[in-house]
């Protein structure tokens, strides 16, 4: 495992602190649109995440936070 500040798929945010930032990879899906019939879902290890008022949801870390899929850059 390694942290976000380590890993390819995050990318850090610019004015809002710079301990801040968003992550790319495809296992944190933004099901605010209710998309998820679009999703394989024999793949067993993803993130859904959504907004109450099916908009947009930003997914944002720390850079000092971890996953297991995390890729060096």
């Amino acid at each position: 495992m390694i942290t976000c500040k380590e890993c390819k798929f995050w990318e850090r945010n610019k004015g809002t602190g710079n301990h801040i930032g968003k992550c790319s990879c495809n296992n944190f899906v933004d099901n605010s649109r209710g998309e998820i019939m679009n999703l394989n879902f024999e793949k067993k290890d993803f993130l859904l995440y959504s907004d109450f008022e099916s908009y947009q949801a930003d997914f944002e870390t720390m850079e000092n936070f971890g996953c297991i899929h995390g890729v060096k850059k």
